[in-house]
C-alpha cells in the first residue's frame, strides 16, 4: 500500500491511499533479496504530472489469511529528465 498526499491552493492537506505498484516474492528467512516494483498506469501518469512524488514504501507479510506491515520506508520517484 502506498500513501500520498496532495495540497490544493488554501486548503488542508488530504491524504489518499493508493495502490501505484506490487509485486510478490518469496524470501527464505534470514535472507535478503533486491526486488523491483515496476509503476502501473496510475503511479506514471502521477509522476508524469507531478515530476516528482514522494511516496511510502511498505513491505507487508502474509501468514495464513492474516497481512502484517514488517516495514516502511519513505520512497521519491522522478520523472526522467527530457533531452
Amino acid at each position: 500500500m502506498v500513501s500520498i498526499s496532495a495540497l490544493a491552493h488554501g486548503a488542508r492537506i488530504k491524504t489518499k491511499s493508493l495502490v501505484l505498484g506490487s509485486t510478490t516474492v518469496t524470501i527464505a528467512a534470514g535472507h535478503s533479496k533486491k526486488v523491483k516494483v515496476s509503476l502501473n498506469a496510475k503511479g506514471r501518469r502521477l509522476v508524469a504530472s507531478h515530476h516528482r512524488l514522494r511516496l511510502s514504501l511498505e513491505v507487508t507479510r502474509k501468514v495464513g489469511s492474516k497481512t502484517r506491515t514488517v516495514a516502511s520506508k519513505p520512497v521519491t520517484f522522478k520523472a526522467a529528465r527530457r533531452r
